[in-house]
């Protein structure tokens, strides 16, 4: 289990800072064991990922072309980086339902998860240096494409021996961290009170640093500082061969369109240069913010509970490289015209010859820009319009997932048991709204994807059908957020004015169910004005030629374009679209206050409960349920503070559709955090509310098994009670 921080573990500094430290220590602390989990959920999915990627590039269509070679290094080595980091977090989730009684690792199990630790240490490190060698291969590639002395770096050959080069130097420096630890023990006494046999002890085994290369503080920070050093100078090489790589790639459209005949060659070496562009970009985002950690790991190494927050730092981060790994296949089959050739016929898939409804950016859509800003431009936008693509399929399969979980999550919430208090009520309302906007996502979504522009338009009752649908997404959207700010403005108040009788009635069930019918009917108001701002309007369809319909086939069209009753002129509009973002930014201001405020008074209560002899079964639930408001909030926070800025720059700039349409794009990625958001909240709860725990349990017929079994067992004593664990014990010598 872990170990909360007290102000005696930071006696260096003020009593300030203490009391700062230890409550943002103990909210990183909190909020890292649900990332480990979220984390070994992802890294266990990126394994399966990886593990078809590796065969898609193993085949021999695609083993041909040097940066595919290293693509496949990437993901072996991504695949064992993951495969390792499974276990690993499998075994600290583990831990949890660990106690002082649990037998330790024995020396051979000890041996075997250090020398696994050594391999993610070796094949993290070989995935960071093969991307940054990949991408300065590319730029090596393209800018000496006419001059034949760098031919040998387009064959197989040249990435099979940086592949060598690489593990070799990579698995040399990890092997220090096999040289300067010993394997060392000390015996194992368990508690009297965990059953095991009078004088029963067991050798405990774990490693410490040895004097070789450690010999001080200063040399031991010197060299974590040294590693973070390493470990971020990818990050600061990647961005610059990304900026490389554009250009040469703009230097070769430009050279292309001089020429009346593009070659297949031509586009699929811009395929590969996107490709590479867009890992390289991920990359960045994976790398920096990890190296910057490792960074300051090694600046605070002779303060252990402040390195303790950094590792936990570590340990949240560390989901963006486990996406980052993860999402290798997706921009392959995304960009990769072999790739994805290849999977397809893997798959036994026929390409279907129907003309796709996806919108390119061109300069023309940007001709209030100068020419380096309208390429710019062009280059975000087309990725946005690529990335967009792939997550709405990563959205449509989260949104099913929410839906499913958030159903079981109002089932549990419906409870008696549950619905008893005030908050569980407030996650009710939550849950409900959550279930509605996934729902209608997923809807959208799944046109999204399958749909092409051959698909015969909506009549019009579906589309007046799915209008409405839009209408209760916004409703159902705004009221989960709004309903999460009175949660923790509620459960603030409550805390707050704990001993004050005036504000019992907080606690009641039946202010949560006010609470929800006055911010369901003021959210529904607002979104009533979404169904009288526009009107239904018709216009022929005609099919294109590739679709193969029956001559001068054509049909009406049915869609809604905004009416003149409340928009008179473009400023209107745009303000408008300014005032919905900002009002649905607000929250994400309102709630880090809230978090706050809660957290101080969290911590209030647990020093007077310190006070107090015996601490009561109430108060702990009491802390259980301000613990659950708090990591709801902050999740909230993350979701709803990127949509809000994107919200309000959609609204500045209205007046350029292009560019409008550009942030829509990206509004349509940074959705995918409000999904996840809103499937995580059934685990949030079932990790930290006990009542809601207890009621799963129950309704799953799981019944808590007993710490002690009393037996009688002939072959080891005939009068003597021993435990499970003592028999274990015998059993295992």
């Amino acid at each position: 289990m872990a170990q909360n921080f007290t102000l005696a573990d930071f006696h260096q500094f003020d009593n300030s800072t203490k009391e700062a430290l230890v409550i943002f220590g103990n909210d990183i602390l909190l909020v890292s064991q649900y990332f480990d989990k979220l984390n070994f959920l992802l890294a266990s999915i990126g394994v399966f990922i990886n593990a078809f990627h590796i065969v898609i590039l193993s085949r021999k269509s695609i083993i041909s072309n040097v940066i595919n070679v290293i693509l496949l290094g990437i993901a072996i080595s991504d695949t064992v980086n993951l495969s390792v980091l499974a276990q690993k977090l499998f075994t600290l989730i583990s831990k949890t339902f660990q106690d002082e009684c649990t037998l330790p690792n024995s020396s051979l199990v000890t041996q075997l998860l250090f020398y696994l630790a050594v391999i993610k240490d070796d094949f993290r490190r070989l995935s960071t240096w093969l991307g940054v060698l990949m991408a300065a291969l590319r730029y090596l590639i393209i800018k000496n494409s006419l001059n034949p002395n760098f031919n040998f770096l387009s064959k197989p050959s040249s990435g099979w021996n940086t592949l060598a080069i690489a593990f070799i130097i990579s698995t040399l420096m990890s092997m220090f961290y096999l040289i300067r630890v010993d394997l060392s023990s000390e015996v194992w006494v368990p508690p009297e009170t965990c059953g095991y046999q009078t004088n029963f002890r067991i050798l405990k085994y774990s490693y410490t640093s040895n004097n070789l290369f450690i010999s001080g503080a200063e040399i031991y920070k010197t060299y974590i500082v040294f590693d973070g050093i390493l470990k971020i100078i990818p990050a600061i090489v990647l961005p610059v061969l990304a900026v490389l790589l554009i250009r040469e790639l703009k230097i070769a459209e430009v050279s292309r369109k001089k020429n009346s005949v593009v070659s297949r060659t031509a586009n699929h070496a811009d395929s590969t240069s996107k490709m590479v562009i867009i890992m390289t970009i991920t990359c960045i985002f994976a790398e920096g913010p990890m190296g910057i950690s490792f960074v300051l790991e090694g600046l605070v190494a002779d303060v252990p509970k402040l390195r303790k927050i950094v590792n936990c730092l570590e340990s949240i981060l560390f989901i963006f490289v486990i996406l980052n790994a993860t999402t290798h296949f997706f921009v392959c089959l995304g960009v990769s015209t072999p790739y994805g050739k290849a999977v397809k016929e893997l798959l036994g898939y026929k390409e279907s010859q129907k003309p796709k409804m996806y919108h390119n950016f061109v300069p023309s859509d940007f001709e209030q820009f100068d020419n380096s800003t309208k390429e710019a431009l062009v280059i975000i936008g087309n990725a946005l319009v690529f990335i967009t693509q792939y997550s709405n399929k990563l959205s449509f399969c989260l949104a099913v997932i929410g839906v499913f979980m958030n159903a079981f999550h109002v089932f549990i919430l419906s409870k008696k048991s549950a619905i008893s208090n005030v908050i569980n009520v407030i996650l009710l309302g939550i849950a409900i709204s959550d279930m509605m906007n996934l729902s209608v996502i997923a809807e959208k979504m799944f046109f999204l994807i399958y749909r092409d522009a051959c698909t015969l338009p909506d009549s019009s009752f579906i589309t007046k059908l799915l209008n409405f649908l839009e209408f209760m997404k916004d409703d159902s959207r705004r009221l989960s957020t709004w309903l999460g700010v009175l949660m923790a403005s509620l459960r603030y108040l409550i805390l707050k004015n704990d001993l004050n009788p005036n504000f019992d009635f907080l606690f009641k069930s039946s202010s949560g169910w006010k609470s929800l019918t006055i911010a369901f009917f003021i959210s529904t108001l607002i979104s009533m004005f979404y169904l009288f701002r526009v009107d239904l309007f018709s216009v022929v369809w005609v099919p294109p030629k590739a679709c193969g319909y029956p001559t001068n086939f054509s049909m009406l069209k049915y869609s809604y374009k905004t009416n003149e009753l409340f928009f008179s002129g473009r400023e209107t509009f745009k303000s408008l679209i300014a005032f919905d973002g900002i009002l649905k930014i607000i929250p994400a201001f309102v709630l880090p206050i809230l978090a706050a405020l809660l957290v101080r008074e969290l911590k209030k209560a647990e020093v007077s409960r310190k006070k107090m002899p015996v601490s009561s079964q109430s108060a702990n639930n009491s802390d259980n349920t301000s613990k659950l408001v708090i990591i709801m909030t902050i999740t909230c926070i993350c979701a709803e503070g990127p949509m809000g800025i994107a919200f309000v720059i959609e609204g500045l700039v209205a007046d350029v559709s292009a560019l409008r349409l550009l942030v829509i794009y990206f509004e349509g990625i940074l959705f995918t955090f409000v999904i996840l958001n809103a499937t995580t909240h059934f685990f949030i709860c079932l990790g930290v509310s006990t009542t809601y725990k207890k009621t799963v349990n129950e309704f799953l017929g799981y019944k808590k098994p007993q710490k002690h079994i009393t037996s009688i067992n002939p072959k080891i004593s005939s009068t003597s009670t021993v435990s499970r664990r003592q028999i274990d014990a015998r059993i295992d010598g």
